[in-house]
Order: structure tokens, then C-alpha cells, then sequence
């Protein structure tokens, strides 16, 4: 098909019904960029011959070197049966989404604005991580997907597979991605039924519940069912079964239903009586896909690749019907042979855009649920929303583009640079009569006044000699007087989006609704929404651009004229009542933190201009500005830091700037004791806190001539008591269990708008149900829940067990029964869980238990509870058996079996922990699972390449955090033990290790000597 222009293509987007919107999604290498290559060839853009050489969508010149996808890129492509009928030509949107687990983040964004999506499988490498996460972002998205089954070439020319033995494979992988499949289908309806049911009377949850009920044929991947493509991108062909059956229903004469469910699966046909028959795989029978389809592959490939037979070729081509170029047929380099024939056989482009027109989705069948999804959020119910909150449902499941009666409402979901030379209003054109007219006239114009100006110039006097003074003492002034100019950026932002109602022109007034926009909070008055004017609009054609007229409902395309209004995405409506779009589910949060600076410490100003605009193009970046002045950038993982780097230094600040090391966070949590009596003489010196409470430092300060009441601590048992004149308070320490810190994690969101009155009852009741259940078995009581920190959402809770104060727990809401100082008490849980005594680093998992409570009113402020409070808390940490938790990476390693114990050296020394090791069947590949510290990470993919010669390729993946068995204050106390690990134990203290480093990047008191067992030196008197 011949490329389209803009114009052509803008007009097919004025029917809904004709628009599909996809993303390609797979793991890392397993030709994503090489399919979407061969699609856009098909319509004319690149060569046929440079698909999956050119990586068109790949812009960065990083992309190019590096060979993997960093950003997500769209292009609008045509699609059509025939080439002369206009009438049934296909708009189709394709985003190609990166493969690399730290670009996660832009997967998110590409999901959103699609109702479909393209899932590639490499039949060798099989099922991996990424290829799990995808589907996972795919199926909270409630988008549908199709399966591209890809590089089955390998199963022939480097595993050297037989058709029966291939067979096998594609079977095995196919049942392991309906497994996944299968998994997020039976959790999502589980959660639905405990939430709309609850927990039983006894306290027991039927887990299976609701799934004997819900019909999941329909979910599952299938050839029969017509969403499974067999391909090999690279040699440019593709199938589905649906090919096949329309050759030989008309071959064999038979129905083509029948052939369809008997293609694929334990059938054969039986050349004697003509029939299909059951039980090939008993009877030692080949199955007919391996009959019909496979055997016919490997026919080919034996006889132009290994043979090299140019007769049995010809009779391939002649047996088939195929329209062969007689160049590529009789080609000396049996690649281009190879690629003509498969091509003209089984085209992939037509493969894969049939089945994207026949089983994807269009914007008019989007799912109900996801609708309501968008508007109510996953926090809320669509049932508490506004009545014209509610009515937008209807104009966003119509998808009209109505300008009178449907209101615009448009999600961006990020912000994408594109450099100014390839936007249309920079691009050069062709000249008109006129324009070229008026130039030549410009042109003589500044010929004579050329000629004027020489004449005057030969005129030599003191006038002239004092002109020169003048514009002498003029530069110098201008120079005295010049400033910095600000970064002149090559890059203009474009808004990423999707129209889901109404039309947009340029020039129109929108209202941009940030991701805090709620309608029902202030409906009397929305003045403070910013309105916008829209710029230019583009249909964004990978590296190029097209200009739009309007975007009308279900496109995707490009708004230029937002970037000074959003940040990351946002809602563009043209009501007020549109609430603000869910924000874009995260898979890989960033981790990863380093401080910068510039190395010239005037381009400060250029350096925090250029964090802005990074942090704005990047969805997955934060930028912190600390008040001691540093500037922390946090990113996914370490390509994706050296992204943001190279993109600071040479596209936003164009300065140099200065990278720290690595700063990994640490949690700090407490364990269950060893034995009952813990707190003994002995193990009160080993508990002792580095840092000390308020009331040690008072008893150590010599001039302490105030009247301020003696305090004391007291510990008893398990509990710390803080009294003095005016105040009593008992506190207890216990570490909760690591079901209850999952559900906090995971409700972290609904945490946070708990007293903020977002979220709905019923969400509410819902966290508070399985919270319950699980603390219920721990001896608490949500009713008794006081507060969670940090931050108000954090995985720390505060329990109020005073007998003589009933106040109502944190689900009520906005609390009324309140004792004086009461913030203060949570305001001191805050502080402290926020900050632990081990190395400042926040609290995970702990449990902080209020017993007693009393005070004398009027006698004590604020801000002496709160401190107080905090110091309470810490103690009572600190009496506990303390654990510092490392945030843990999942790592997923393809290695071969001659570098496998290379591997396991590097993971060893970098304190890795195998999960398992499986060689992948039919290869000498092995598939290795492990856990990796963070703080250990970095250097670690290029090392393993190193010590491997490239055949190991790791991927990271954020998994958890986990307590580090040894104790960082622990020190040796028995003979053996000094004889063994030394005074200190510092060599084989990991935990201690980690402690000690992180202390002195804060900048706090460590016990560790800078200088041991020096000789002493002689000083010497200096005689005058």
C-alpha cells in the first residue's frame, strides 16, 4: 500500500468505527521495533528491505547505539483489504512501547491511551518477567491483547528443531501465557468478591469464591479463537491459522468451522479415508498444524538455506502460486531469497493488521468498567459521583464527536521532546510563483542599498572617526552590561494524547484539570482552574509530524502550546465537572537517587531550569530540592539514570553537571525476640542508641539552670515509660507481621486520602475489612488504630490502648472525640517513623502501642509533647532486637551453560541470592532467578557481561524490602566469637557495614576509628 498523506489520513479518523488504538508490547529483544518496522513498510514509509534494520520508531541516537527502545513512539498507519476500495480503509494507531524493565514507566503511559495491544513472544527465550509485567499493566488497564508468537525462524537455524519438536515449544509457551493469564483473571475476581461481600462471620474469607460463577473462555489465547499470530519478524513473514483453513476448506472441500477448531490441537487427517480424526499424539500421528503449516516451513528454509537447490525453489514458488520477483528468486544471497518467497507466501503486515482490525477493539467499544474507572478512580465509587459527573459516562462510552451536545474531555498522558527541525512549520517546501517572485524583488532591494552603503563608506573624515569612538565606547558598554542568556532548547514539548469525547481545533480555550481535581470538593466555584490556549495539532507519525486541522473522538495524536501547564499528564476538558483522569499505574517506582550539581557553580540556575524540564519529558523521574540546597534526582534504575544524565547535559541545562554515587534508601524495622525475657542487663548495654533522647542530653549539659520538671525512662519488660511532674506516657514496640505490612503497601493511596474525604465509604470499609482479618490474628483492633506513618500512609501503625480514652479510630473520617495534645502524640509518631535511630532512615513494619496517657493540662506545650513523644518511640525501637531492611532487586538472567558458575561468582560477591536456576527446553540456555541488593546493583550488568563475554543479560526489577539477619549493633561477647569476627566485627557485619555508610553520608556520630594502633609520635620543640 502507497504511503498516505496527512490530509488522508486526518479524514479517516471522522469514523470512530474505523480507528483501532494499540500498543506493541513484549520483553526486552524480542522484536517489538522489528514488527513495527514491517508494518510501516507495508505502507510505503520505509523500504521493505530496512524493516528491522532502520528501527524506525527508535529516534535517540542512544536507542540506535544502545539497540533497546527508551521511550514510547506513535505512528498512524492505513490498512485495507484491497488497494482500490477506499471505503474500507482502517486508521490504526501503533505506539511502540520499551522493552526494558527501567522504562516501565512508558509502557504505563502507552497502555492508556490504547484500547488494544500487540503482546511478542520469542518462542526461544519463552515467557519472561517483562513479559509478565506487561500483561499485568495490560490487564488492570482492561485493554485487550493479541499474541505474536515471534522469531519461530531460530527454532530452525540455530536450535535446528524438527517441525514435531517445534511444535511442542510453541504448545508449552502458549499454555504458559494463559497461565498468567489465568493468574490475574482468578486474583482480580477474588478481590472483587471479598470486596462486595466481606469476610464471613468467623473471620474466614472462601478465596475461591465467585470464580465457579464467571465464564473466563473468553480471556484465554487461542489459534482457534483467532488472536494467536505464528511469525518470524526478521524473515518478514506472519500467519494465522485463519489463512490456512481458507486454502484448504476449498482444497479438501470441507467446512471451514470445522477446519478452524481442528487446525490447531490433538487432531490429524487421515489421507485414506479423508476425514479429521482425534488422538494424533496416542496414535503417533502428526498433528495437523504440523502437516499443513510447519512441515511446509521447513521445506522451505532446508531447500533455499542448506540445500541451496534453485530447482526445488522455483517449484516451491510455482506450487504455492507466489508472485516472486525474478531478481529476489534468483538472488545470490539466500537471505533476500528467503524474505521474497516467505513474504509473498505469508505476509506479516497483513497478518497482523487483519487480526488487529478483526479482534481489537474500537474507541466505540471501550469497556464500561474501565470507564468508570476513569472517571470514579480506583479509590472511588462511580456511585458517589456528581449527576453531571455521571453523565459524562454516556458521552465517553458513545465516543461522539458532537461539538453541541458531547463536551471535550482529553487525556495526556505525558509530555514527548520532539526537536524543532522535524515539526511541519520548520520543515523546508516548495516555493510559489508569488513567494519566489517576492524574493528575487527582496533580493535586488538589498542589492542597491549594498551599493548605496559603499559609496557612503568612501567618504573618510573626523565624523567618521568619531563614529568609531561611539561605537567603540557602545560595545564595550553593551559587554559591561551582558548577562547570561538562558538555554536555547532544540527540543519543542508536545502534549501525548487521547480525544475520548468532543473535537479540538486549534486556538481553543481549554480547562487543564491536574491530577488533584476532584468536582466534588469547591462545586460552587471553579475559578482556580487554569484554561489553556491549544496550540498546533499533530498526528505524530514516529520521528515525523503531520499537521491536524482538529482531533476528533478516539484519536491519538499531539498538542503543542501545554507544556507550561503540565507537568507530567493532566485532563483537558471543556467542563469543569470532568474529574481528573486516574493517574497511569506504575510497575518500577523510582529507586534509584543521586544528587547533582553543576560543576561550574554559576550555571546553578541553568542546572535546576533543565531539572524542570527533565523531570516534565521523563514520567518516571522526581526531582527533589532539598532546603539544605541539594538537588536529588531519583530514577528507575541505572540505564534509565544515564538517560537522564545525558539528556541534563545536552539537551535541557547544556552544562556539565556532577553525579554522586548512588543513594540507596534503607528502611529500619524490629523482630520477634529470640527468647521472652529479652531486656536483661546484658542486652541493654548491646540496645544502647546511638543517638540519645532529649532528656540524656539535658542530664550531660553542665549549665542547666532551668526550672523544667526532671524526666526519667524507665523500661519495663517490653515497655517504655516517659514521666516527669506533668506527664506519663507507656509505650510498646512490636513488629507486625509481614501479611498486614503487604495490605498497607498496597493501600498505600487509600491511606493517604483517608481524612482528606475522596474516598468512598465503601473503599473504606473495604481496606478496613482486610486490614482487620489480619490484624485480628496479631491481637489488635482497627478501631484502635490511631494513625499511620509516615506521612499519614506509610507501613507503620500507632494504636491507641488507653483504657480511660475512647476516640474513634482513623477509618471515621474526620475525628471528633479528641484529648488535648492528641496531634502532638501523632505528630511524635510521625518523627520518629520518619526517622530511625539506627541511621535516620524510616521505619517499616513496626507497631507502636500507646498504654498509658496522662497529663496535667496548661502545664506542657505542643512542641515539648511532640518531642517527648518521639523519644518514646524511638526507645521503645530501640529495646527491640533491631534489623536494617536493603531494598531487594528481582533479577532475571539469561545465561549459557558455559558461563553459569561466572555468573554465580558475580552474584556471591555482590551478596545475591539464587531463587532458581531452569534450562530452558531445547536449548543450552539456563533461565536464572535471583534476589540482588540494590545498594550491590550498580556496575552489576556490566560486569556480568564482562565476566561472561555478553552472554549473560541481566534485568532488574524492584521486588521488596527485606530485614538483613545480623544485627548492626551487635559486637562480639564470648572468647570464640573475639577469636572469630575480632574487637569490632566490622569485616563480616553486613548490616553494620550498611549502617556506618549511610551515617556518614547524614552526616551523623559513628563508633568506627579512623586511626588504630598508630605509633606514637615524638614532638619535637622548636627552638627560636
Amino acid at each position: 500500500m502507497r504511503q498516505l498523506t496527512g490530509a488522508q489520513l486526518e479524514r479517516l479518523q471522522d469514523n470512530p468505527e474505523r480507528i483501532r488504538n494499540l500498543c506493541v508490547l513484549a520483553h526486552v529483544d524480542h522484536g517489538k521495533t522489528t514488527l513495527v518496522d514491517t508494518l510501516i513498510a507495508s505502507n510505503g514509509i520505509i523500504s521493505s528491505r530496512m524493516a528491522g534494520k532502520l528501527r524506525y520508531m527508535d529516534s535517540r541516537e542512544d536507542e540506535q547505539i544502545r539497540g533497546i527502545t527508551m521511550k514510547s513512539s506513535s505512528i498512524s498507519l492505513c490498512f485495507s483489504e484491497t488497494e482500490e476500495a477506499s471505503s474500507d480503509k482502517y486508521l490504526i494507531n501503533i505506539i511502540d512501547s520499551p522493552g526494558h524493565i527501567d522504562f516501565s514507566s512508558e509502557v504505563s503511559t502507552a497502555i492508556r491511551l490504547c484500547d488494544g495491544a500487540i503482546l511478542i513472544v520469542d518462542v526461544v527465550e519463552g515467557v519472561c518477567p517483562q513479559t509478565t509485567a506487561v500483561l499485568r499493566q495490560a490487564y488492570i488497564e482492561k485493554i485487550t491483547p493479541i499474541l505474536v508468537l515471534n522469531k519461530i525462524d531460530r527454532l530452525i537455524t540455530e536450535l535446528k528443531m524438527s517441525p514435531m519438536e517445534a511444535y511442542g515449544r510453541l504448545k508449552r509457551i502458549l499454555e504458559n501465557v494463559n497461565a498468567i493469564v489465568g493468574q490475574l483473571f482468578a486474583s482480580n475476581v477474588m478481590e472483587k468478591a471479598q470486596l462486595s461481600n466481606g469476610n464471613s462471620k468467623d473471620g474466614v474469607f472462601d478465596w475461591s469464591s465467585g470464580l465457579e460463577d464467571v465464564d473466563d473462555e473468553n480471556i484465554y489465547f487461542g489459534p482457534e479463537k483467532g488472536n494467536v499470530i505464528f511469525a518470524s519478524a526478521t524473515d518478514t513473514w506472519g500467519f494465522s491459522i485463519f489463512e490456512f483453513t481458507e486454502v484448504l476448506s476449498k482444497k479438501l472441500g470441507m467446512n471451514k468451522n470445522a477446519l478452524l477448531k481442528t487446525l490447531w490441537g490433538d487432531y490429524y487427517f487421515d489421507s485414506k479415508t479423508k476425514t479429521i480424526k482425534k488422538g494424533a499424539i496416542t496414535k503417533g500421528k502428526k498433528p495437523m498444524f504440523v502437516q499443513v503449516v510447519l512441515d511446509n516451513l521447513w521445506t522451505i528454509y532446508e531447500a533455499v538455506l542448506v540445500k541451496k537447490d534453485q530447482e526445488l525453489v522455483e517449484k516451491v514458488i510455482k506450487s504455492l502460486n507466489l508472485k516472486v520477483n525474478t531478481r529476489e528468486a534468483n538472488h545470490k544471497d539466500c537471505k533476500i531469497k528467503l524474505n521474497a518467497i516467505l513474504s509473498a507466501w505469508l505476509p506479516i503486515s497483513r497478518a497482523v493488521l487483519r487480526m488487529t482490525v478483526e479482534k481489537l477493539p474500537s474507541p466505540l467499544q471501550l469497556v464500561p468498567e474501565r470507564i468508570k474507572n476513569f472517571l470514579a478512580g480506583y479509590n472511588k465509587s462511580f456511585d458517589c459521583l456528581l449527576p453531571e459527573t455521571k453523565l459524562l459516562y454516556n458521552d465517553l462510552i458513545s465516543c461522539s464527536s458532537n461539538e453541541k451536545t458531547a463536551p471535550l474531555i482529553v487525556f495526556v498522558s505525558k509530555i514527548v521532546p520532539i526537536e524543532k527541525k522535524f515539526l511541519p512549520e520548520n520543515k523546508p517546501r516548495l516555493l510559489t510563483t508569488e513567494e519566489i517572485a517576492a524574493k528575487r524583488e527582496a533580493a535586488r532591494k538589498r542589492h542597491m542599498e549594498g551599493l548605496l552603503n559603499k559609496l557612503e563608506s568612501q567618504t573618510i573624515g573626523i565624523e567618521s572617526q568619531k563614529g568609531e569612538t561611539n561605537n567603540t565606547n557602545k560595545e564595550e558598554t553593551n559587554n559591561e552590561s551582558q548577562t547570561i542568556p538562558d538555554v536555547e532548547l532544540d527540543e519543542e514539548f508536545i502534549a501525548f494524547a487521547r480525544i475520548y469525547s468532543g473535537t479540538l481545533r486549534k486556538g481553543d480555550e481549554v480547562l487543564v484539570l491536574g491530577p488533584r481535581h476532584n468536582p466534588q470538593v469547591g462545586t460552587e466555584d471553579f475559578s482556580g482552574i487554569p484554561k489553556v490556549k491549544v496550540g498546533n495539532l499533530y498526528l505524530l507519525m514516529g520521528r515525523e509530524l503531520e499537521n491536524l486541522s482538529e482531533a476528533k473522538a478516539g484519536s491519538v495524536f499531539g498538542i503543542a502550546g501545554l507544556s507550561d501547564s503540565i507537568i507530567k499528564s493532566a485532563t483537558i476538558s471543556s467542563t469543569p465537572f470532568c474529574p481528573a483522569f486516574t493517574e497511569v499505574y506504575a510497575e518500577s517506582p523510582p529507586i534509584v537517587r543521586v544528587a547533582i550539581e553543576p560543576e561550574n557553580p554559576y550555571d546553578m540556575s541553568k542546572m535546576i531550569s533543565g531539572l524542570k524540564l527533565l523531570e516534565q519529558s521523563d514520567s518516571c523521574i522526581q526531582v527533589i530540592h532539598e532546603s539544605t540546597g541539594e538537588n536529588l534526582l531519583l530514577t528507575a534504575g541505572e540505564v534509565h539514570l544515564r538517560k537522564c544524565i545525558d539528556d541534563l547535559e545536552n539537551k535541557y541545562a547544556k552544562i556539565k553537571v556532577t553525579v554522586s554515587s548512588p543513594i540507596v534508601p534503607f528502611r529500619e524495622t524490629i523482630v520477634i525476640p529470640p527468647e521472652i525475657d529479652m531486656v536483661n542487663e546484658s542486652l541493654k548495654d548491646q540496645k544502647k542508641s546511638v543517638l540519645k533522647t532529649e532528656s540524656e542530653l539535658k542530664k550531660e549539659d553542665n549549665d542547666s539552670g532551668n526550672d523544667e520538671p526532671e524526666e526519667k525512662i524507665v523500661i519495663s519488660n517490653d515497655r517504655v515509660t516517659y514521666s516527669d511532674e506533668f506527664f506519663t506516657v507507656t509505650v510498646r514496640a512490636k513488629p507486625l507481621e509481614l501479611k498486614t505490612v503487604q495490605i498497607l503497601e498496597e493501600k498505600r493511596n487509600v491511606l493517604r486520602l483517608l481524612n482528606s474525604g475522596k474516598t468512598s465509604a465503601e473503599v473504606i470499609e473495604s481496606v478496613k475489612s482486610s486490614l482487620d482479618g489480619s490484624l485480628k490474628e496479631e491481637g489488635f483492633n482497627c478501631n484502635n488504630i490511631w494513625a499511620f506513618g509516615p506521612r499519614k500512609c506509610g507501613p507503620n501503625i500507632l494504636f491507641n490502648k488507653i483504657s480511660n480514652y475512647e476516640r474513634e479510630s482513623v477509618f471515621a473520617g474526620k475525628v471528633s472525640k479528641l484529648r488535648d495534645y492528641d496531634n502532638s502524640i501523632v505528630s511524635g509518631f510521625e518523627m520518629a517513623t520518619s526517622a530511625g535511630p539506627l541511621c535516620g532512615e524510616p521505619m517499616h513494619g513496626v507497631a507502636f502501642i500507646v498504654e498509658e496517657w496522662e497529663i496535667v493540662e496548661d502545664k506542657y506545650s505542643a512542641g515539648r509533647v511532640m518531642t517527648a513523644m518521639r523519644n518514646v518511640f524511638r526507645k521503645a525501637f530501640e529495646i527491640q532486637p533491631q534489623r536494617l531492611m536493603v531494598a531487594m532487586y528481582e533479577c532475571s538472567i539469561l545465561c549459557s551453560a558455559e558461563a553459569l558458575g561466572k555468573m554465580y561468582g558475580v552474584l556471591s560477591k555482590r551478596y545475591g541470592r539464587i531463587l532458581s536456576d531452569d534450562m530452558k527446553e531445547g536449548t543450552d540456555v539456563f533461565q536464572v532467578n535471583a534476589l540482588l541488593p540494590v545498594v550491590e546493583s550498580f556496575g552489576f550488568a556490566e560486569e556480568i557481561r564482562k565476566k561472561t563475554s555478553g552472554s549473560a543479560l541481566p534485568q532488574l526489577r524492584f521486588s521488596h524490602w527485606e530485614a538483613l539477619e545480623m544485627d548492626p549493633n551487635w559486637v562480639p561477647t564470648t572468647e570464640e566469637e573475639y577469636m572469630h569476627f575480632g574487637d569490632k566485627a566490622d569485616s563480616e557485619n553486613l548490616a553494620r557495614n550498611y549502617m556506618n555508610r549511610v551515617r556518614k553520608r547524614k552526616g551523623l556520630k559513628t563508633d568506627e576509628q579512623l586511626v588504630q594502633f598508630a605509633e606514637k609520635q615524638r614532638t619535637l620543640s622548636k627552638k627560636k
